[in-house]
């Protein structure tokens, strides 16, 4: 990668439940923000990829995380996109946010208080939006 020049990347986490608009609102979000933005769907590496489980320990999680982590230095933004179920994620979302440290923003249309204060506590940097599907207006 000769030649390439780092610069900072910014993180936003789109998780959401089945059907709540996390892949429209990616790909708006991508096309928005244009060139040298990189969309990271969870289900195109879980189940095309990989076709794993979606269970603990399941080997996508290392490689989402490896391909999230790609972007640092090298994509002006990373988009990562998924159910991203807790008991499954949480500690892939909290690595994340220690290594990319300039997380802006999480969007997600359902997210267990207590893992948005844990993400909000690991980096000062952290704000989200709560999206509302039926209203399509920020909570």
């Amino acid at each position: 990668m000769k030649g390439l020049i780092k610069i900072e990347t910014k993180l936003i986490i789109l998780r959401g439940n089945s059907g709540s608009g996390k892949t429209t609102i990616a790909k708006l979000l991508q096309k928005s923000l244009g060139e040298e933005t990189m969309l990271v769907s969870q289900d195109i590496v879980r189940r095309e990829m990989l076709m794993v489980p979606d269970l603990q320990g399941n080997m996508s999680i290392e490689l989402i995380k490896r391909i999230t982590e790609f972007g640092k230095g090298t994509c002006k933004v990373v988009i990562l996109k998924g159910i991203l179920k807790k008991q499954v994620y949480e500690e892939l979302l909290l690595d994340l946010v220690d290594y990319l440290i300039s997380l802006t923003t999480l969007i997600i249309t359902s997210m267990p208080i207590t893992l948005i204060y844990l993400l909000q506590k690991r980096s000062s940097d952290i704000s989200y939006v709560l999206l509302q599907k039926s209203l399509g207006k920020h909570v």
